[in-house]
């Protein structure tokens, strides 16, 4: 009795390691077969093939891309320019007459807050100034301390406590904050079908006119427009689309896309050709850097 109880008990466990066995070469069969990707965390988004075992040379995938904050913004103004389309005229009886400063802002001393604007007339960026008495977002007003608003909401996307700014990316806004103001700019992260034909029209035939008078008619709410057909020069900046246009002689890699650009496979392929130029940042960073050390 007691052989036939344990040749059962043999029986099941050689039963089971047959079933792992199998299970365990399925699952690799399956993946080698479906060709998975694997994310490595030190390549941040590299990504790695199974078969080739290569990490790709696309600089895009590899980007280091702000993460979305969960965060509800609460400014008055701001929302009703948003509402607006970023124009002024949604807050203008609020604000009162404003002054121009030399660094190209106008200055409303009633609502404590000063506006950088498009050519167009369109605000790019309205900074809430130290006296400003309203709330910004949820649990954030100017009085609130840059240590406080790390508790609240501590996955910064920009900055550090050490660099006296914590800056985030939310939904519908950035939001740049210091212990004397906070700086905001909408963002529009969405497929432009049109710019990108005229991009690779340009890619492929050069022409410089062509392109700048495409840009001219139809992206013309910018923050910087300066072209010279003679010297096929331009240099044309749209921080919240994550596009520079720094052309110099009708070349190509003067076209400069940032990380907070959206990108398709076809704009990646001209990245990837060396057509045109890939910078690992976002714009609306490297725009608020410049406005906050030039003030």
């Amino acid at each position: 009795m007691l052989i036939i109880v344990i040749l059962v008990v043999m029986l099941l466990l050689l039963s089971v390691l047959l079933f792992l066995y199998q299970n365990v070469n399925y699952i690799e069969q399956t993946k080698v077969q479906n060709n998975i990707t694997t994310v490595i965390p030190e390549e941040q988004n590299a990504v790695i093939n199974q078969k080739t075992n290569q990490v790709t040379d696309n600089p895009v995938e590899r980007a280091h891309v702000a993460k979305i904050t969960n965060m509800y913004l609460d400014c008055d103004e701001f929302t009703k320019l948003a509402f607006n389309r970023m124009n002024i005229s949604g807050i203008k009886d609020e604000i009162g007459e404003g002054s121009s400063l030399e660094n190209g802002y106008v200055l409303y001393d009633e609502a404590n807050l000063k506006i950088k604007f498009n050519n167009y007339g369109q605000v790019i960026n309205i900074v809430l100034l130290d006296d400003y008495q309203k709330q910004v977002a949820n649990g954030i007003d100017m009085h609130t301390k840059l240590s406080d608003i790390r508790e609240l909401y501590p996955e910064n996307a920009f900055g550090s406590m050490r660099d006296g700014m914590l800056g985030y990316k939310i939904p519908e806004a950035y939001m740049f904050c210091y212990d004397d103001e906070i700086s905001l700019y909408s963002h529009q992260y969405t497929y432009d079908s049109d710019f990108e034909k005229a991009l690779i029209a340009y890619i492929e035939t050069k022409e410089f006119e062509t392109f700048i008078n495409y840009m001219r008619n139809n992206w013309y709410a910018c923050d910087t427009f300066e072209y010279d057909f003679e010297t096929q020069s331009a240099h044309i900046t749209y921080p919240n689309k994550g596009i520079e246009i720094n052309i110099q002689r009708n070349d190509t890699t003067g076209v400069i896309l940032y990380n907070n650009y959206y990108f398709t496979d076809k704009t990646r392929q001209l990245v990837k050709n060396e057509s045109i130029t890939f910078k690992d940042e976002d714009l609306i960073e490297v725009f608020e850097e410049h406005r906050r050390n030039s003030q």
